[in-house]
Protein backbone atom coordinates (compact mmCIF):
# COMPACT_ATOMS: atom_id res chain seq x y z
CA UNK A 1 0.00 0.00 0.00
CA UNK A 2 0.94 3.48 -0.72
CA UNK A 3 2.17 5.81 2.04
CA UNK A 4 -0.29 8.66 0.96
CA UNK A 5 -3.07 5.80 1.15
CA UNK A 6 -2.13 4.50 4.62
CA UNK A 7 -1.84 8.72 5.94
CA UNK A 8 -5.10 9.20 4.71
CA UNK A 9 -6.27 6.22 5.75
CA UNK A 10 -5.14 7.43 8.95
CA UNK A 11 -6.73 10.51 9.00
CA UNK A 12 -10.41 9.85 7.91
CA UNK A 13 -10.66 6.80 10.24
CA UNK A 14 -10.76 7.89 13.69
CA UNK A 15 -9.07 6.02 16.97
CA UNK A 16 -8.75 3.18 16.78
CA UNK A 17 -7.14 0.72 13.98
CA UNK A 18 -5.14 -2.19 12.74
CA UNK A 19 -2.97 -2.10 10.69
CA UNK A 20 -2.65 -5.45 8.55
CA UNK A 21 0.69 -6.77 7.37
CA UNK A 22 1.54 -9.32 4.44
CA UNK A 23 3.22 -11.78 6.96
CA UNK A 24 -0.31 -12.09 8.28
CA UNK A 25 0.72 -9.94 11.93
CA UNK A 26 -2.09 -7.10 13.28
CA UNK A 27 -0.41 -4.18 14.98
CA UNK A 28 -2.91 -1.85 17.28
CA UNK A 29 -2.89 1.67 16.53
CA UNK A 30 -4.71 3.32 19.63
CA UNK A 31 -4.48 7.17 18.41
CA UNK A 32 -3.51 8.56 15.24
CA UNK A 33 -0.70 10.95 16.27
CA UNK A 34 0.56 7.69 17.59
CA UNK A 35 1.66 6.90 14.18
CA UNK A 36 4.43 8.75 11.55
CA UNK A 37 3.73 7.72 7.87
CA UNK A 38 6.67 8.76 5.58
CA UNK A 39 7.20 7.94 2.12
CA UNK A 40 9.47 4.35 2.79
CA UNK A 41 8.74 3.99 6.69
CA UNK A 42 5.77 4.08 9.27
CA UNK A 43 6.76 4.38 12.85
CA UNK A 44 4.10 3.49 15.39
CA UNK A 45 4.50 4.42 19.25
CA UNK A 46 3.55 1.51 20.93
CA UNK A 47 1.63 2.42 24.12
CA UNK A 48 1.94 6.07 23.51
CA UNK A 49 -2.09 6.73 23.50
CA UNK A 50 -1.39 10.56 22.47
CA UNK A 51 0.23 11.04 25.84
CA UNK A 52 3.59 13.09 23.58
CA UNK A 53 5.49 10.77 26.65
CA UNK A 54 9.20 9.98 25.54
CA UNK A 55 9.45 6.85 24.20
CA UNK A 56 11.81 3.78 24.31
CA UNK A 57 13.43 2.35 21.26
CA UNK A 58 12.03 -1.02 22.40
CA UNK A 59 8.35 0.71 21.80
CA UNK A 60 8.42 1.71 18.64
CA UNK A 61 7.75 -0.36 15.45
CA UNK A 62 8.98 0.12 12.37
CA UNK A 63 6.76 -1.45 8.85
CA UNK A 64 7.65 -0.44 5.40
CA UNK A 65 4.24 0.57 3.95
CA UNK A 66 4.67 -1.68 1.03
CA UNK A 67 3.94 -4.77 3.55
CA UNK A 68 0.62 -3.11 4.64
CA UNK A 69 -2.28 -4.74 2.84
CA UNK A 70 -5.37 -3.28 5.25
CA UNK A 71 -6.08 -0.84 7.32
CA UNK A 72 -9.32 -1.22 9.59
CA UNK A 73 -11.21 0.36 12.38
CA UNK A 74 -11.56 -1.29 14.97
CA UNK A 75 -12.64 -0.74 19.39
CA UNK A 76 -11.01 0.44 21.49
CA UNK A 77 -8.33 -1.94 24.18
CA UNK A 78 -9.54 -1.23 27.22
CA UNK A 79 -6.66 0.22 29.65
CA UNK A 80 -6.77 -1.86 32.34
CA UNK A 81 -8.43 -5.23 32.56
CA UNK A 82 -12.22 -5.86 34.26
CA UNK A 83 -12.43 -8.04 37.04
Amino acid sequence: MKAGTIRRLISRTKPSLNLFTSDGKVVYVDHPESVLVSPGLIVIARGANGTGRVLKDDELIFLNPDHIVRVERTRRKPLRRVA
